[in-house]
């Protein structure tokens, strides 16, 4: 009766819950003109009703239209909600409920069965829940997990190289080998082999350069003079450092560093050429004059010599301290091609006098200095530029009254300037000869 009253009364609402119920068949028209037997056939379906009057139970579960009408009739708000309200379920592949709320969560792996009712119109759909790995998901990664389906943002970029922390050149950020693993041993072979057989494009050796340096060599006339010596021992410490070579006798390079040489990692010279101690091997064969040399220490060495040490040339001179004011003089380069020392114009250099004092060199033309650092105790200087330059500078000094070329009579201050790159070859080779004024 009651569901004839509202079809009456609220055409439009009634219109709206039944087409929502999604209800077929004439049942919706026949409700809308006032037939209560037809608003009782849009809710066919079994529902729990032990909360409610019992009239509610009559009349949906037992199909009883009289009963109906009196729960409309005795209770027109719990009709309502009754009509209004949906039905949710979810459930297990067994059946068994799990929920009958509108959302469920932390569900186990397996399959479920999500149901909703509203009316006559019911919606089921199955859907499978899987187990969640975290990890990397990107496929060129190192680390990448093929059964990841969460990125954990762990991904690791593939290096490639060598792996074996024994080789030569392990690579210790390398995660996957490449297998080009070299060891010390073979290095050092290849490296003998490659010193033995230089050949140039137009067919000269090692053997024809050696030979025509020689005769070069032999040609030229150098000054004897009378040399001042000190014994002052270097000190080498843990780890990379630098020295200069200053004994005017060459030696050989096992035989030199032969008391130190299990404390020696490695000594490169000027062309990168390399001493390895460890396999008795060395690439250049002597240590020369006025030459500088990177050495890197396994343990600091503080007594070490190879020679007594120039201290000064032609000892009579009554001046022969570093300190103070020098004239310039003259330039001479070294020329990389010829091997010869070439003088150099003073004008288009721009080079000019020189002040030492305990702490700086300063060029009293330009009002430039720079500071610089005694290597040990030796008469090797090691200059520093300032922030900003690329190149370093390892300056070895001595005195005479005799011009090293020229022969020319004076109170000279012979200063000897290397200049090397980043890699440790040498950038510029040259001797600055200044006067006392």
């Amino acid at each position: 009766y009651m569901c004839e009253e509202a079809a009456y009364m609220y055409p439009e609402l009634m219109e709206q819950i039944l087409s929502e119920n999604n209800s077929e068949g004439p049942w919706v028209e026949y409700c809308l003109m006032g037939d209560g037997y037809a608003c009782l056939n849009t809710m066919s379906s079994q529902i729990e009703l032990y909360d409610y009057p019992w009239q509610f139970d009559a009349c949906f579960n037992n199909h009883d239209a009289y009963m109906c009408e009196e729960a409309a009739y005795m209770y027109p708000e719990l009709m309502e909600q009754i009509l209004t309200t949906s039905c949710y379920s979810w459930t297990d592949s067994e059946g068994t409920l799990i929920s009958d709320q509108e959302s469920v969560s932390n569900l186990s792996a397996g399959t479920y069965i999500f149901t909703y009712t509203n009316g006559e119109c019911s919606y089921s759909e199955s859907f499978e829940v899987g187990l969640s790995c975290s990890g990397c998901t990107d496929s060129s990664a190192f680390n990448y997990n093929e059964n990841a389906n969460i990125d954990d943002g762990s991904c690791i970029a593939v290096l490639i190289g060598c792996m074996d922390s024994a080789a030569f050149n392990y690579n210790p950020d390398a995660n996957v080998d490449d297998g080009s693993c070299i060891s010390w041993e073979q290095m050092v072979l290849d490296l003998e082999s490659q010193l033995n057989n230089i050949v140039e494009d137009d067919g000269i050796g090692q053997a024809d350069v050696d030979a025509a340096y020689a005769a070069g060599a032999a040609s030229v006339e150098i000054p004897v003079v009378e040399l001042d010596t000190e014994n002052i021992p270097l000190h080498l410490p843990q780890g990379w450092s630098m020295f200069g070579y200053t004994c005017i006798e060459s030696v050989d390079v096992l035989g030199g560093f032969a008391s130190i040489s299990e404390k020696i990692e490695i000594v490169k010279d000027e062309w990168g050429l390399a001493y390895l101690p460890v396999w008795g091997f060395s690439a250049f064969e002597t240590l020369e004059f006025g030459e500088g040399y990177q050495i890197k220490m396994m343990e600091e060495v503080t007594d070490f010599q190879f020679c007594s040490t120039i201290t000064g040339y032609n000892t009579d001179l009554s001046v022969n301290q570093l300190y103070g004011s020098w004239s310039l003089h003259s330039i001479y380069d070294m020329n990389t091609s010829t091997g010869e020392w070439e003088n150099q114009d003073l004008e288009e250099t721009g080079a000019t006098d020189i002040a030492f004092d305990a702490e700086s060199i300063s060029y009293p033309d330009y009002d430039v200095s720079f500071s610089y650092n005694s290597i040990g105790n030796s008469n090797a200087l090691q200059i520093s530029f300032g922030e900003g330059q690329e190149d370093t500078a390892l300056w070895i000094y001595s005195f005479g009254n005799e011009h090293i070329f020229t022969g020319e009579d004076g109170h000279y201050l012979f200063m000897e300037e290397i200049y090397y790159n980043n890699d440790g070859t040498i950038s510029d080779h040259r001797y600055m000869i200044f006067l006392q004024p």
